[in-house]
Order: C-alpha cells, then sequence, then structure tokens
C-alpha cells in the first residue's frame, strides 16, 4: 500500500519532520524482520538522525555490531559480489525507460500510419501528407508486402 503524500521537507514543521520520521523507522524495522524472517538472512539497520544524540540501533546495538563485524571478516569479493552501485542501477533503469518509450513511439508511428492508410482508402489525397507521413505510409506498406509474402509462403508449404 502506498504511503499518502507529504509535504517537501523544507515546508514541513520540526514535529511533522520527527512524526513522520519515527513512522518511517518503525514501518522500515518491521519490513527488515519480515525479511530476515522470509529469507533466513541477517539484517542490521543504523540510522543517525538529527533529533537523537546517539544512533539508532535494530535489532539491538550489540547484535547490529556483530552482524556488522560478520560483513566485515568475509573477503572483499564475496561482499561486493552482489553489490550494485547506485549510477549503474539508474543507469540501468533509465535504458529500460528510454527502451519503453522507443517502443510507444514506434507503436505510436505504427498505429498512425495504419490510420494514414485507412483515411486514404476513404479518399483523403497523398498530396495532404508530409514527407514523414509519406515515407511511413511507404515503410508500413513494405511492413504490409513483407508479411502477406510470409503468409504465402505458409500457405504454400500447406499445400
Amino acid at each position: 500500500m502506498a504511503s499518502k503524500k507529504h509535504k517537501n521537507s523544507s515546508e514541513m514543521s520540526e514535529s511533522e519532520k520527527k512524526s513522520l520520521i519515527l513512522k518511517r523507522t518503525t514501518s522500515l524495522f518491521k519490513q527488515a524482520e519480515e525479511l530476515s524472517v522470509l529469507c533466513a538472512i541477517q539484517i542490521a539497520i543504523i540510522i543517525f538522525s538529527p533529533w537523537e544524540t546517539s544512533p539508532i540501533y535494530w535489532p539491538s546495538e550489540a547484535q547490529a555490531t556483530e552482524i556488522f563485524k560478520n560483513y566485515l571478516k568475509k573477503p572483499e569479493v564475496v561482499r561486493t559480489k552482489k553489490l550494485i552501485k547506485l549510477e549503474t542501477y539508474l543507469s540501468e533503469k533509465e535504458k529500460a525507460k528510454e527502451e519503453d518509450i522507443r517502443k510507444m513511439e514506434q507503436k505510436n508511428e505504427e498505429m498512425e500510419m495504419e490510420f494514414l492508410f485507412s483515411e486514404l482508402v476513404k479518399g483523403k489525397s497523398m498530396n495532404e501528407l508530409d514527407v514523414r507521413q509519406t515515407k511511413g505510409l511507404l515503410k508500413l506498406a513494405a511492413l504490409k508486402k513483407a508479411k502477406l509474402e510470409e503468409m504465402k509462403k505458409q500457405l504454400a508449404e500447406q499445400n
């Protein structure tokens, strides 16, 4: 379930910020506990809050310290094996979104050309089209022709 939207942190009062952080940390601790149980893994959380003099530890300071020490004892190869840098993650997400946008633009172009083709069938003049539309229609015609050729081959193989 999505959390409700909050004001920009610069627009919030100190008490609102404290309240929000308390709610979020409580939720974070619950999720960490669920994750540790479901996946049988060790999780430690250390939060440095501007309103607290000492850090907040989960599950406890001793356990968090022990988990962190165990982590540091492992060779660096093991520690960094599944490590993903934020820049890498964001660039992968950006590439995926760009690919999605490219596919949507291509689909929109195809739909526009299909619409233009149907308009031409209904009697629209070719003189009313611009260069991009004409090229798109030629491309559409080539695709349709290739599909027809493929269908002919399939029919010939069936007979």
